[in-house]
């Protein structure tokens, strides 16, 4: 809970977020074999997709517009520093 109100800003990832992982819990306690299985491979495939879409963006440099260099905001609120 502590985690999710350090990270998530909004109030709908505030409510989700730790359902999410009270669902998760609730697998690894009370899932199947079956259910488990799935569920932990159901998260890798996911993490990894996530990360192979990203991978672009982690070797991006700022960019130069008329001789500044424009660093965007890396969690994407859109906010722009202009260093000279």
């Amino acid at each position: 809970m502590v985690s999710t109100l350090l990270w998530v800003r909004s109030l709908f990832g505030i409510l989700v977020m730790p359902l999410i992982g009270l669902g998760v819990l609730l697998i690894a306690y009370r899932g199947s074999r079956w259910l488990k299985d799935f569920s932990i491979q159901f998260l890798g495939v996911q993490a990894c997709i996530s990360t192979f879409q990203q991978v672009g963006y982690l070797f991006t440099s700022p960019t130069r517009v008329y001789c500044k260099s424009i660093c965007f905001c890396p969690i994407g609120c859109g906010v722009r520093q202009f260093r000279s």
